[in-house]
């Protein structure tokens, strides 16, 4: 891993401090801050690295955090709603980047890829209610990625430990779901993907779940399909939906999670 910086630059800082203070008074979502990592970042599915990082995102059922060090962009995601965390769980997360700061979708990593792509026909467990079972069956899935293009609904997958440059973990435990991945700022010799964007400017970062395939889901959990596995009951996972929208039990699709944010590259 490489060395991590710990050299702030307090007039950069401001500025660009000011300038989210302008962009919130303007309405919208207010940009991101991204500034260096006050300690060395492993990726291993540990949410204790981001203490004092993550943020809960106005809106959303989720927290997030971004940092870099010149080298390396750092995103970390959690979330403790129990419908979110099904979601993911049997279906994936993507996380997108544009460089140029917009909604583009240039490339993305779909990290976890989810139960449903990853492990094959769920029948026999489509009753994955117990944490435990989930959790189980969660962190089985967690052997490989997709490199998403432009937009992708599939990708090109590889092991999660394979790409050069790449570092993802995840962890579900104790009805908290967490996220993280480290990808390089700008692509070398050594890197074939990466953000394209520079400390000093800002980049677009998306974070979506797929749109829910009925017959799919039907086809990989037989009778259950049409509850989808109980996302949206608490199910003894979670520490209570506090979103304000309605169980996704029976026939009822479970909204599905798409956030963009422009994040500012603090160099």
């Amino acid at each position: 891993m490489s060395s991590v910086s710990t050299v702030f630059r307090p007039a950069r800082g401001l500025l660009l401090a000011f300038l989210l203070l302008l962009a919130a008074g303007c309405g919208g979502s207010a940009p991101l801050l991204s500034s260096a990592p006050t300690q060395a970042m492993v990726m291993d599915g540990d949410e204790a690295d981001w203490a004092g990082v993550i943020q809960p995102l106005e809106g959303q059922e989720i927290s997030l955090g971004v940092l870099n060090d010149g080298e390396f962009l750092y995103v970390g995601m959690l979330t403790t709603d129990p419908t979110l965390i099904r979601q993911i769980a049997l279906q994936g997360l993507t996380v997108w980047f544009s460089e140029d700061g917009g909604e583009e979708k240039d490339w993305g990593i779909r990290y976890p890829l989810g139960l449903i792509a990853a492990g094959g026909p769920m029948r026999d467990q489509s009753r994955l209610r117990d944490e435990e079972q989930l959790r189980a069956r969660f962190m089985a899935s967690l052997q490989n990625l997709e490199i998403m293009q432009a937009g992708e609904v599939k990708g090109l997958r590889r092991p999660a430990k394979g790409v050069p440059g790449l570092f993802v973990g995840a962890n579900l435990d104790r009805g908290m779901l967490f996220y993280e991945v480290k990808v390089p700022l700008q692509t070398t010799g050594a890197f074939d993907y990466a953000v394209g964007a520079a400390p000093g400017t800002t980049m677009g970062l998306g974070l979506e779940t797929p749109e829910i395939d009925r017959e799919e889901m039907r086809e990989q959990m037989g009778d259950r399909g049409d509850d989808f596995g109980g996302m949206g009951g608490n199910g003894g996972l979670g520490r209570g939906n506090t979103s304000g929208r309605p169980p996704a039990g029976g026939r009822t699709l479970p909204e599905r999670l798409d956030v963009w944010r422009t994040v500012n590259l603090i160099g």
